[in-house]
């Protein structure tokens, strides 16, 4: 998940210390992401312990640091991204938590607690493989959310213990998630393209993986940083797919750069406008402005792909808008009807 879409969101976490000195350091978490609101906390264990050792292990963990810390009006969780940026969240910073027992055994998606009041959430467990089954198609956290929602619709009596067909439930899931992909890929024109192969959304979205240095040329401050995450680390495998496959065919329907063309996406949570234009396009200042304008003015973000000079990598936007503010965010949107869901559930 370190490498995947939305890494910038992902953040180790710093021990912290109850009180006195004499009190030893303690891991809030394995890992955290946190975006526009919500938070997920990955508690992992692995080795031979039973399926219940291990769940048990994780969720005491869990529950001791959200206790300590929903206490401790001066307790923050803190960390640092791979890119080197740091986060200091306080409890009242939530909206919504998202407690993960990550286990290493075969097994479906256990639910066992819903949050009805703020944070809203639950708790539950996930199997590692599923970890990995979302990295192997260069999945998000987001897409993890939307596994865990749609598991979630599955008989009470499957959800709320382990189950012996839980395992094939999830598989089938993951399978259908992993079988759209490849039907998106397919409206891509190159045919030569290898079905499984992701390498070209990485090539055409750059914006979202910039190391350190690079962002620091972009994006002078943090804060700058985080506006960006917070529309790119909040998307799925399928919607970066989509901007990739548009932003290609709007590259190639330019001409070899004579001619400013622009499109948006569908049928995604929030919808891009994109633009490919270059400084020798006959068209440019009259079509791209009022592209710019329709943007701010639909409250969209945007993406520019421009050809400004030899030797420009076309592959990377050159120019981005985003919105300052925004609706409810797909992750944030995800969480709540989970929680709806297992709160009828848990009062059956």
């Amino acid at each position: 998940m370190q490498k995947s879409f939305g890494a910038q969101n992902i953040y180790i976490p710093q021990n912290y210390k109850k009180g006195e000195k004499k009190h030893k350091e303690k891991e809030p978490c394995d890992l955290a992401w946190f975006g526009n609101g919500v938070l997920v906390l990955f508690y992992l264990t692995s080795g031979n312990k039973s399926l219940e050792k291990q769940d048990e292990h994780n969720l005491k963990q869990a529950r001791k640091w959200i206790h300590y810390w929903r206490h401790q009006s001066n307790q923050k969780l803190n960390g640092i991204n791979r890119f080197g940026d740091s986060v200091s969240i306080s409890f009242k910073e939530i909206n919504y938590c998202v407690l993960l027992s990550v286990v290493s055994h075969s097994t479906g998606i256990v639910f066992h607690k819903v949050a009805k009041n703020k944070p809203y959430g639950y708790t539950c467990t996930i199997p590692e493989s599923l970890i990995h089954a979302i990295s192997g198609f260069h999945g998000t956290v987001v897409d993890l959310l939307d596994l865990i929602y749609k598991y979630s619709s599955n008989p009470r009596r499957a959800i709320l213990n382990h189950n012996p067909l839980g395992d094939e439930r999830l598989s089938i899931l993951i399978k259908k998630k992993q079988q759209d992909l490849d039907s998106i890929l397919k409206l891509r024109h190159d045919s030569s393209l290898n079905e499984n192969d992701f390498s070209f959304i990485y090539e055409m979205i750059n914006l979202n993986r910039l190391p350190a240095p690079i962002g620091d040329r972009l994006v002078s401050n943090s804060s700058g940083r985080e506006l960006i995450s917070s529309y790119f680390a909040d998307m799925t495998a399928r919607d970066f797919i989509h901007i990739a496959i548009l932003a290609e065919g709007l590259i190639k329907r330019t001409d070899n750069a004579k001619f400013s063309v622009a499109g948006e996406t569908k049928g995604m949570h929030l919808n891009w406008i994109i633009c490919a234009t270059s400084f020798s396009s006959r068209n440019m200042m009259e079509y791209v402005e009022p592209i710019i304008k329709q943007a701010s003015e639909r409250n969209m973000p945007l993406l520019v792909y421009a050809y400004t000079f030899e030797f420009t990598d076309y592959r990377s936007p050159s120019m981005y808008a985003l919105p300052p503010k925004r609706n409810k965010s797909q992750s944030e949107h995800l969480v709540s009807l989970t929680t709806q869901r297992l709160s009828i559930a848990f009062s059956m």
